[in-house]
C-alpha cells in the first residue's frame, strides 16, 4: 500500500480522499475535522469552526432537513475547507467534492441533491458570519447580506465545544 495517496484520520483510518468509501466515512472524525477546521482559510477575529457553522445551518433548516444540513460540509473533513474564490476555479475539486458527498450521502442515507433550504441557510450563516468575523467583509458578502435573512447572533466556541455540539445534534437527527 502506498501510502502518500492516504490521509490517516482522528480514528485512525488511512483513507485515500479521492476514493472516499462509505466504510471510510466515520462521524467522529468528520465532527473532529469540522471542529479543527476554520472558516475563511482562517482571516477571521476569532476562530470559528466550520462544525459551529454546520450546527448553525442545520439550526436555520426545517427539521426534515437538519441531518443534510448538519452534514452539508462533511466532504470538507475528507478535502479541507477552501474559500470560494479558490473552491469555483479548481474544476477538479468540485469533481471531488460531488463524488465524497456522493458516498458521504449514502453512508448516512441523506439526499444526493442538497436540497435549497440548505443552500439559502448556508448563504444566511455565511452572511451573518462575515459580518461577525471578518475585520473587513467583501463587497460580495455584503450584497449576500442584503439578500439574506441573518441569523442570530453566536459566540466562537473552541473546538471541543464545537465538535461535541455537532455529535449531539447528530445523535438528534440520525436516521440509523
Amino acid at each position: 500500500m502506498e501510502h502518500v495517496h492516504y490521509m490517516c484520520t482522528i480514528s485512525g483510518k488511512l483513507v485515500d480522499p479521492f476514493d472516499l468509501k462509505a466504510k471510510d466515512v466515520d462521524i467522529i472524525d468528520i465532527a473532529h475535522s469540522l471542529s479543527h477546521l476554520c472558516r475563511f482559510a482562517g482571516h477571521i477575529k476569532e476562530f470559528y469552526s466550520v462544525a459551529q457553522h454546520s450546527v448553525r445551518v442545520a439550526n436555520a433548516c426545517p427539521v426534515e432537513y437538519r441531518l443534510e444540513a448538519l452534514l452539508h460540509d462533511a466532504t470538507e473533513a475528507y478535502l479541507v475547507d477552501l474559500p470560494r474564490p479558490i473552491k469555483v476555479r479548481l474544476k477538479n475539486y468540485q469533481e471531488t467534492e460531488e463524488r465524497a458527498w456522493t458516498v458521504i450521502a449514502k453512508r448516512f442515507d441523506l439526499t444526493q441533491k442538497i436540497p435549497d433550504c440548505i443552500k439559502q441557510a448556508d448563504y444566511a450563516a455565511l452572511s451573518t458570519e462575515s459580518g461577525e468575523l471578518m475585520n473587513r467583509p467583501l463587497d460580495c458578502y455584503i450584497a449576500l447580506k442584503a439578500k439574506n435573512k441573518l441569523l442570530p447572533p453566536e459566540r466562537p466556541m473552541n473546538p471541543l465545544e464545537a465538535r461535541l455540539r455537532f455529535l449531539e445534534y447528530y445523535k438528534m437527527y440520525r436516521r440509523n
